[in-house]
C-alpha cells in the first residue's frame, strides 16, 4: 500500500515500455501536453475534436483522450464539469466523483450508466447498456479528459487494458509562468 501510494505521487513513468519483446514507442498528443503508449491492438486512433479515440476492432468498447483548451467551445470551467459528472447516468448510479491522483496531478473519476434506445424500434423493445468511466483533470491552460466506454456486459472485460493504458499516459507539466 505504501508502495502504491508513492508510485501514485510520483505518477506515471516515461520509461521504455515492451510488449511481446519489442519496444513500445511514446507518442506525443496535444501539442505536446501529453504522452501515451498505444499498447492496445485496437489500431490507429481516429482523431476526434481535442484528441484521439481508440475502438476495439469489435466495437464493445471505446477509450477517448481528450484536451480542451480555454479557447475551446467545448470547454467549461471546472465547476462545470465536475456538475455535469456527478449528474451523469442513471437513476441507479451513486453519482459520487472521487478525488484522484493522475500523473502527479489532483484529478477526478467517476463511473456511470447510460441507456441507448436506437431508432427506429419501439422504446424499451431495444436497449444496450454503457457503463462509462471518465477521468477528469482541470489544468490552468485546459482540462484533460480520458473516457472509457463499454457495453455492460463487455465492460469488466476490458478494463484491465483500459487501466494498464491508462497508466502509461503522462501528462507534461505546465510550463512557468512570466
Amino acid at each position: 500500500d505504501m508502495i502504491s501510494r508513492r508510485r501514485d505521487a510520483l505518477g506515471p513513468s516515461e520509461a521504455p515500455v515492451t510488449e511481446k519483446g519489442k519496444p513500445v514507442p511514446r507518442q506525443a498528443q496535444a501539442k505536446g501536453k501529453y504522452t501515451y503508449v498505444d499498447m492496445l491492438g485496437w489500431g490507429k486512433p481516429a482523431r476526434i475534436r481535442g484528441g484521439l479515440e481508440w475502438r476495439e476492432p469489435k466495437g464493445k468498447a471505446r477509450i477517448a483522450l481528450v484536451w480542451f483548451t480555454q479557447d475551446m467551445k467545448e470547454y467549461k470551467p471546472p465547476a462545470a464539469n465536475l456538475a455535469a459528472l456527478r449528474s451523469a447516468g442513471s437513476p441507479e448510479d451513486d453519482h459520487k466523483v472521487a478525488e484522484v491522483v493522475f500523473s502527479s496531478r489532483p484529478g477526478y473519476e467517476a463511473r456511470y450508466t447510460t441507456y441507448f434506445y436506437p431508432e427506429g424500434t419501439l422504446t424499451g423493445s431495444l436497449v444496450k447498456v454503457y457503463v462509462t468511466e471518465t477521468l477528469l483533470v482541470p489544468e490552468s491552460d485546459g482540462v484533460f479528459f480520458l473516457h472509457y466506454r463499454a457495453e455492460k456486459k463487455d465492460f469488466l472485460k476490458f478494463h484491465p487494458l483500459f487501466r494498464t493504458f491508462r497508466d502509461k499516459i503522462v501528462l507534461k507539466p505546465n510550463p512557468p509562468l512570466g
